[in-house]
């Protein structure tokens, strides 16, 4: 046989091998996305079996060795992976090094309590409902859960990182130019935060939050009761379901409900937030509406009627009642 004829089939017979040590050993062997949970604390030779035994690499060995390779056992992180078919064993381990974990996707939209963030939390896997609510309670963090989107890997995240995340983005948007505007105002930061959840509950506009502010603070001047019927809805909700939906129609036997929250009974602001609020309402807390307004009625359009006088705002409520009548009866 001719040499170089023996030569190249050596040649390909040497390539095909490493092609078939390649192909069947560096590339993952899954034939679709598989979910791998690494635990805290595990190490190179942990990771390894894990991922033998998960169905992603053949030989723990030969991944526990690229590690050893790469002086990456001291830098290995935790969480939950999806690993996608066919990768090859570098990127794996790149990917573990990075921390490039399965994070599920939860928006807490404005006005949420913790109690409600806390159900949906715990409806998506990230953290116990209980645990979470204590965490909010000892930290004194409701109204300063900012609502936003954010991603939580299940497996890391903690009730203190949750809650540790979500006001730390509070502090983000809360910055300079808003702290100014307290002492301007006349406000703590809390008493801010506090007002800016009854606005957030009461108003759904941008003039509407401003008037509803102004109304408000007029009031505090004033220490007139704020007659916040969302107040009591919160006060309503926390004697009976925290988490589920507050009552909507109010009697006059509501507003007589004995609670430090029931606006209709105590002087000034309630004691804490009653939700969270977005920075649409803060910012309405710390830039009220010019307005002489004291009172203000919820019209058929979800806005409201404002009012100077008392005499005037019973005449208001009167026309809207007229008004629903109206709508009802067609």
């Amino acid at each position: 046989m001719n040499k170089n004829v023996v030569i190249a089939l050596a040649v390909l017979g040497i390539l095909g091998a490493l092609f078939f040590f390649y192909n069947h050993y560096m590339i993952t062997m899954n034939t679709e996305t598989v979910v791998i949970n690494i635990p805290d604390g595990s190490t190179a030779d942990e990771i390894s079996s894990v991922l033998k035994y998960g169905g992603v690499v053949r030989d723990s060995g030969i991944f526990y060795d690229l590690i050893k390779l790469r002086r990456a056992d001291r830098k290995l992180q935790n969480g939950t992976y999806y690993i996608a078919p066919r990768q090859t064993l570098n990127g794996l381990l790149k990917k573990i090094v990075k921390g490039d974990t399965y994070r599920i996707k939860i928006t807490i939209p404005e006005g949420m309590t913790c109690y409600h963030i806390a159900r949906k939390l715990q409806e998506k896997g990230v953290v116990a409902y209980k645990d979470f609510v204590e965490e909010v309670m000892r930290s004194q963090a409701e109204g300063y859960l900012f609502p936003e989107t954010y991603f939580f890997d299940i497996h890391k995240s903690s009730p203190a990182l949750v809650v540790k995340t979500m006001t730390e983005q509070f502090e983000k948007m809360y910055g300079p130019k808003l702290q100014a505007r307290e002492k301007v105002v006349g406000l703590t930061r809390t008493q801010v935060v506090i007002l800016a959840s009854l606005i957030e509950k009461e108003a759904r506009t941008e003039i509407d939050r401003g008037m509803v502010s102004a109304v408000f603070q007029n009031r505090l001047k004033k220490r007139m009761y704020l007659e916040s019927c969302a107040t009591v809805q919160y006060a309503i909700a926390l004697l009976f379901d925290p988490s589920g939906p507050w009552k909507q129609r109010l009697g006059i036997q509501d507003t007589k409900i004995n609670s430090p929250y029931n606006t209709y009974k105590k002087i000034g602001l309630p004691p804490g937030p009653i939700c969270n609020p977005g920075i649409s309402a803060i910012k309405a807390a710390l830039y009220p509406a010019e307005s002489s307004a004291m009172y203000f009625v919820a019209d058929s359009s979800g806005t409201h009627v404002y009012s100077r006088d008392f005499k005037e705002h019973l005449k208001n409520k009167r026309e809207q009642k007229r008004i629903k009548r109206s709508i009802e009866a067609r």
